[in-house]
């Protein structure tokens, strides 16, 4: 299997001719050692687009014929705003060019609060096999991801003839604007070398995505992000604040901090993350984001609308990358919250009154008539308990000023 056509090209759509050659020098080992089948797994590119090109490209069109290609298709990612079709999606179905359509069904391991509910998503599923469907034969559009389903159904037909394929083009292979789509996939690759702190970084994306769908003005160079994936090493940054002192440094070394955690979102919440990578995030650990941008031509207007999403994605991530625990402040007696002095004065009821004082049921006397509201000795058991919290902290403090010096919260950036 060869992972992504557009590798090396994160910015833009890789050149075809470049991917021709990549491809040939892939299948003719695999020809030599008697090999016959070969699959290519892509996201960056239309698929009339990619095999429109390679058939002019000698060194694949020499050795490669494509017998069939298959879509997998996210119901939150086909309708990533509100509902709203992404303009990609018929590029990606298209019948003649398009073997098969898959919807895929698969569901994040963990339901997020503010995503939608599995009513919701069956329904934009539903709508999405509508959408295919009326554009194809049933048997085309498949509701599963079982690869039985595939081999034994689209996979059995043969290829599509021109006929079919200038059908679903209308105006012929020779016109540009229908076999590359007006709106192009970009996408920026941010790299991380330190570890993540998994909860801030869901949340950023999401508001970057919630951002996107904004107006124009106000999304600025976040403008068309429709889906960010991640697949990061890290762990949840408030888990820290419940490690004990003596533990933090050995915590922070540990396993748990470098566990990877894999992570998709897409404008109408999350998806579930593909069991098998593609380059780079097979290889790397990093933070891909995805934009469908339109109208921008090329020259120096497109490389600063390139750089301005790089920015935009390297701000998002570097602001979640897992940062060193706060240190905490000390107390004074007029710090304590209320519920403890409370907690406080209910406990020194069970505790006999010293000498000199005796307990009305009310309130508590001294030799010379005077009354008290609290126990004598309040004072003396918020103190110990102000001192046992003053120590509780400069050890924490402690453990911080040491886990500060680690490597990972030392690195300049997320990059390492």
């Amino acid at each position: 299997a060869v992972l992504g056509l557009g590798v090396g090209a994160t910015d833009g759509v890789g050149d075809m001719r470049f991917v021709a050659s990549v491809l040939a020098g892939v299948v003719q080992p695999i020809v030599a050692q008697g090999g016959s089948t070969l699959v290519v797994c892509d996201v960056l590119c239309s698929p009339a687009e990619v095999l429109a090109d390679l058939a002019v490209h000698g060194p694949f069109a020499a050795l490669c014929q494509v017998a069939h290609v298959v879509s997998v298709l996210e119901p939150l990612v086909a309708y990533p705003w509100k509902g709203i079709r992404h303009p990609l999606l018929l590029s990606r179905s298209l019948r003649g060019w398009v073997s098969a359509v898959v919807v895929s069904e698969a569901r994040p391991s963990t339901a997020s609060r503010s995503g939608p509910t599995a009513r919701e998503r069956d329904a934009l599923g539903g709508l999405l096999a509508k959408e295919v469907g009326a554009a194809r034969s049933s048997r085309e559009a498949v509701l599963s991801r079982n690869t039985n389903t595939l081999v034994s159904g689209p996979l059995q037909l043969p290829p599509a003839g021109l006929g079919l394929k200038l059908l679903a083009l209308p105006e012929g292979l020779g016109s540009r604007e229908f076999v590359t789509p007006t709106e192009r996939l970009r996408c920026v690759f941010v790299p991380t070398a330190v570890p993540m702190d998994i909860a801030v970084l869901r949340e950023s994306c999401s508001a970057c995505l919630d951002v996107a769908n904004a107006s124009a003005a106000i999304a600025g160079a976040l403008r068309g992000l429709f889906c960010v994936e991640a697949r990061v090493r890290g762990t949840v940054g408030s888990d820290i604040e419940e490690y004990m002192p003596e533990d933090m440094l050995g915590e922070l070394r540990g396993e748990r901090v470098q566990a990877v955690h894999q992570l998709v979102l897409s404008a109408a919440g999350e998806v579930a993350p593909p069991q098998r990578w593609p380059e780079p995030l097979a290889s790397h650990c990093g933070v891909l984001l995805w934009w469908s941008v339109g109208g921008e031509g090329g020259g120096a207007a497109s490389s600063e609308a390139t750089a301005a999403r790089r920015a935009a994605a390297e701000a998002a991530v570097e602001e979640s990358r897992l940062k060193v625990p706060a240190r905490r402040p000390t107390w004074a007696l007029e710090h304590i919250p209320p519920e403890e002095v409370e907690k406080a004065r209910e406990y020194m009821l069970s505790v006999e009154a010293p000498e000199g004082y005796y307990f009305s049921g009310t309130s508590y006397v001294d030799v010379d008539g005077n009354e008290y509201r609290d126990h004598p000795q309040l004072g003396i058991r918020l103190q110990e308990a102000l001192d046992r919290h003053n120590s509780g902290v400069q050890a924490w403090n402690a453990a911080v000023q040491e886990v500060s010096s680690l490597p990972m919260f030392q690195a300049l950036s997320v990059r390492g």
